[in-house]
Formats: structure tokens, sequence, C-alpha cells
């Protein structure tokens, strides 16, 4: 690797040992000094994914992973894609990369002391600044591919629609009625809004639940449970989203990113199959892609898998029948884990399930098994995803072909 010497690499990796047992620590104490020194932070990090130990784990696993591929950061390339993109559609620019640089290797000095020697010191200061500079030019890339969109655009809420008892669905428009830019079905947008009673702004990312259009883009949001109190900054989780719930309204006005995410559908004219596979909100990109494919001219054979507590729970429940009720070659498979015998669905076409999602239960012919080019895109929390895309793999589904993204981070 360019920058690092070979003793330097040896150096590095010889420290994922005591960073798996401190990386934790590490990571919190870096947030904890971020916060605390530099709270404009709270715009861009969730304070209740700070708090739930979501954030700190994810960063204590990049840097696990940076020091385990050091020497062939090509493996990382998923991660870096999902990292990047992230960064982009929050509009993270260079000079913070030195900031998080220094708050760093400051909390790895701390935390491992005596442990860290000088030699250790120079080749993370080295691998670090490496690291940021890729990261930093393929952030470059992704903005100069928005067309000067780069920062946030306010954006018109011109309709917003119930799609569920926990979804409701808002749709953007521009405020000159000018052309929204295209983008890949499965992405996402940000969002920067600033509830009553906040000191900061907050930012979160939220799937493109439609198929490409100049005229919209449909973001569809889940209620979180939990917000009990609009007044304490990030205290408790689903302010935002239960703000937007009841207080966002048709002709008030977001602050939006240009669309990025690295999960999405690579080509809507490929002809072969698509298995989907989404676990409650987690369907929203799953439509989008779905959407897109079925206006291609191609006719593809595709089974819809999705997951929810109930059918009152499942959002787009109607759109999807709809769809299967006109094109032959769209299954739908729905799991319920309550009240499955009481779902309001009657269709010849449409499978009603009690429980959760079991692909080892599914014939071979339901997961188009027998053809080797069949793409699976598999979306949903992290645990949800870790054992389906096992659950495939024992099914002999070849790595390169299963398409996942977890919502959250620590994915």
């Amino acid at each position: 690797m360019a920058g690092l010497t070979a003793e330097q690499i040896l150096v590095i990796k010889s420290t994922v040992p005591v960073l798996e047992q401190y990386g934790n620590q590490i990571t919190h104490g870096f947030y904890d000094g971020l916060f605390r020194d530099y709270p404009s932070s709270f715009e861009i990090f969730s304070v209740t994914d700070f708090k739930t130990d979501r954030q700190p784990r994810a960063l204590a696993g990049a840097v696990v992973a940076v020091a385990k591929n050091i020497d062939n950061l090509g493996a990382l390339s998923g991660a870096i894609a999902t990292i990047t993109n992230k960064h982009a559609s929050l509009g993270v620019v260079p000079e913070q990369y030195d900031l998080v640089l220094d708050l760093l290797l400051k909390e790895l000095r701390e935390v491992l002391g005596d442990a860290w020697t000088s030699e250790i010191d120079d080749a993370w200061s080295t691998a670090l600044r490496i690291v940021a500079d890729a990261l930093i030019a393929t952030e470059k890339g992704l903005y100069q591919s928005t067309n000067g969109w780069t920062t946030w655009k306010e954006l018109l809420v011109a309709d917003k629609k119930q799609e569920s008892d926990e979804v409701v669905s808002l749709y953007l428009k521009t405020i000159d009625g000018s052309a929204l830019p295209p983008f890949k079905p499965g992405q996402y947008v940000s969002l920067q809004v600033k509830v009553p009673g906040q000191e900061y702004s907050s930012a979160r990312q939220y799937s493109l639940s439609d198929k490409p259009s100049p005229d919209y883009y449909r973001i569809s949001i889940r209620r979180e449970i939990g917000q009990s109190d609009l007044t304490a900054p990030g205290s408790a989780p689903g302010v935002l989203s239960n703000f937007i719930h009841d207080s966002i309204k048709v002709g008030d006005k977001l602050k939006v990113s240009h669309p990025f995410g690295a999960f999405h559908l690579d080509s809507v004219s490929a002809n072969t199959p698509l298995v989907f596979v989404g676990a409650g909100v987690g369907l929203t990109p799953l439509v989008s892609i779905l959407n897109a494919v079925l206006e291609s001219p191609q006719e593809r054979q595709i089974h819809f898998i999705h997951g929810s507590r109930s059918a009152s729970a499942r959002p787009f429940a109607d759109d999807l029948i709809a769809l299967a009720n006109s094109n032959p070659n769209l299954k739908l498979t729905f799991y319920e884990s309550k009240d499955a015998n009481q779902h309001p669905y009657e269709n010849a076409k449409i499978t009603v399930k009690s429980g959760h999602i079991d692909l080892k239960a599914l014939s071979a012919e339901e997961l188009f098994l027998g053809d080797k080019n069949t793409d699976y895109y598999v979306i949903g929390p992290t645990q949800f995803l870790a054992e389906k895309m096992e659950e495939l793999k024992v099914l002999g589904v070849e790595l390169d072909k299963i398409h996942s993204e977890a919502f959250g981070p620590g994915s």
C-alpha cells in the first residue's frame, strides 16, 4: 500500500487484538469528545444511535476492519461505498476529516497509554490519513455527479399520504416546478429538519420509495416508538419521525440532499429473475426497485417477500396487490408475526404465512434457485439482514448475487 512501509503494515496488523478489546471504549470516548467540543456534530450524527451504542460499535468495527485489511483495502470496497455515500448525503467536507483524525488518534493514545508506542502512532497516523484521503477522493466524485446540488436544497411537500398504521409518505417537488434529477432505484435522500425545542437540526436518511420521476421524490417514514419529549434534544428515539408524522404538512418546505446510496438496482433492462426480501419499513427501497423494473419492457420473474407484524402495519399492500394482479410474473409472499389468519388479502398470487420470514422453508422454484443469475435484494434491520444472508448462502446462492443493506449504522 502506497505510503506505508512493510514494517508499518505489520505494526498495524499487530494492533488488531487490542483494538478488538478496547474498540468500544475508544470510540465512546471519541464521540464524547466530539459532541462536547463540537456540538454542531449533532446535526450529522443521531444521538440515539450513540446512546444505544450502535454508532460507537460501527466506528470500532470500521477501525478493526482497516487494521485487518490494511494491505488490501479493496476488500472493504462495499463498506467504503456505503460510508462515502452517506457522508455525501450529509455534506461532509474534507476539513472535517482533519478533526476526526485528530480526535481519534487522541483517544487511541489516551485509552491504550504505554501500549501505544511511537512506532504504532506513526503507522496509524499514516494509515488513517491514507484512508481519509481515499474517502475524500471518492466523495469528491460523488459530489461531482450531482450537477451542483452538493448541499441542502429546499423542496416542497406537495402531498402527504398515510401508507399504514406506522408509515407516512411525503411527496417532494421543486419549489419552482423544475425537474428533479434521476436517481438509481434503491437510493435515499437525507432530510435536515429543525424540530422545535431542539438546539440543533437533525439529519436522517430516508429511502426513495417510488421509481425515478422528474416530477417528485417519494419518501416513506415509519413512526418510531419511544419518543417522549421534543424539548430534550436527542434524548429519546423517534423525535424526528414523530415530528414528521404529526407536524409536517402539505405546503411545508424541507431541506433535502441529492439522492445517494450504494444499494440500488444495477440495470432495469436485464431479464434475470429477482427476489426481494424485506422486513418492516425496509421494503421502501425494494418498492422503488420493483416499480422501476415493472416499467421496463423486460419481463422478469419476480418474487417479493415481506415480513411485518400485521397487515395493518404493512405499507403499500394495496399497491403491491394491484401490481401482482396486472403482472403475471410477479408473486407476493407476506409474512405476519401477528394475526396472519385475519389478513384482508384474497388473491391466488398472494401467499400469507404466519411468523417470520424463513427462506429455507421456501421451495427452490419460489426462490429461482435453478437460475444462477438470479439477483437477491435483501434489506432490513442488521440482525434480520445477517440471518437472511446466511440462509441464502446455505441455499447455495453466491455472495455476489446478494445485494444487501442494513437500516441504521453498524451494517
